[in-house]
């Protein structure tokens, strides 16, 4: 989980993450922050200084721009799970996370243990993707329920979820420079 701490000193908010800081501030109070960081635990930094940066940070894209900062999971992890399931990336994508029908239980027949490999690959990516993307969440909750005992109705979902991924791949969370996000 990340924790976000705001500098009381100064206008500088961190996202903390393990060992990965991620800040936002003027350019002078970065250039400070960094330096205190550098001196008290010997870390290393890179200020990204210009209003429409575009860089990856714990593996997910970052995208800054004069508005405020726009995070979503890398591309890489929408284009393994076409792979994983070998869907075409011009296939049409679906509307919905999952089937308006779908059996939230998702019953059916198991999975032979080559696909539950595959099954399991593929909510793991999810569970990263949906960090980003309320709108998957509930979805990919049912589906890491199934990781035990993956059935076909299961897999079919995990499909289906992924074809509505390849339509929606460019929304994540956005935090705006003013205002309420």
């Amino acid at each position: 989980a990340n924790y976000f701490v705001s500098e009381a000193r100064g206008n500088c908010l961190s996202e903390v993450h393990m060992d990965d800081i991620h800040g936002t501030a003027e350019y002078d109070e970065l250039e400070k922050f960094a330096g205190e960081l550098v001196a008290k635990f010997g870390v290393r930094y890179a200020i990204h200084s210009h209003k429409n940066a575009t860089y990856d940070h714990l593996r997910r894209l970052r995208v800054r721009t004069p508005k405020g900062m726009h995070i979503r999971a890398g591309e890489h992890h929408y284009e393994h799970m076409l792979k994983l399931f070998d869907l075409d990336p011009r296939s049409k994508a679906k509307p919905t996370p999952l089937p308006c029908s779908v059996d939230i239980n998702f019953e059916g027949e198991e999975l032979p243990e080559d696909e539950k490999r595959v099954y399991r690959s593929g909510v793991g990516i999810l569970l990263y993707i949906a960090a980003d993307r309320a709108d998957v969440q509930y979805a990919t909750q049912l589906l890491a329920q199934r990781l035990s005992e993956p059935t076909d109705s299961a897999m079919s979902g995990l499909k289906h979820i992924t074809r509505y991924l390849m339509g929606t791949k460019s929304w994540g969370y956005f935090f705006p420079v003013e205002g309420e996000v």
